[in-house]
């Protein structure tokens, strides 16, 4: 079975293109209006690199709360100010991943100090 819960895969173009276009038609249509952000997951291999997981689109509803879509704006760019007595920034940039659940959620950002606890 693929991530639609399908035997047969012919259709997963098709399931892809459809999830793209109304992804694109809720965009426009709130434009102005919401922030989207992007979160590129990425894998580390044993020797160093890299391998692209995916991405996750992330819609912030400003109206509703200000001060949390501005926080995790600031988290997602990496210019999130840290603690009093901490020099450096803090963001998502590098984070690691803790926990996926397939079809429910990713489990994230210990920007502290990236054990999952925080």
């Amino acid at each position: 079975r693929d991530e639609f819960g399908v035997e047969d895969r012919t259709h997963r173009s098709a399931y892809r293109y459809l999830a793209a276009k109304a992804l694109r038609t809720h965009i426009n249509a709130t434009a102005g209006k919401l922030s989207y952000f992007f979160m590129d997951l990425l894998s580390s291999e044993p020797d160093g690199g890299r391998t692209f997981l995916g991405r996750v689109v992330l819609e912030l509803n400003e109206g509703a709360c200000p001060r949390t879509c501005a926080n995790f704006a600031a988290l997602c760019a990496g210019v999130a100010a840290a603690s009093a007595g901490e020099s450096k920034t803090r963001g998502y940039v590098g984070c690691p991943v803790h926990r996926v659940k397939r079809g429910g959620f990713v489990q994230l950002g210990d920007v502290i100090d990236g054990s999952g606890a925080h």
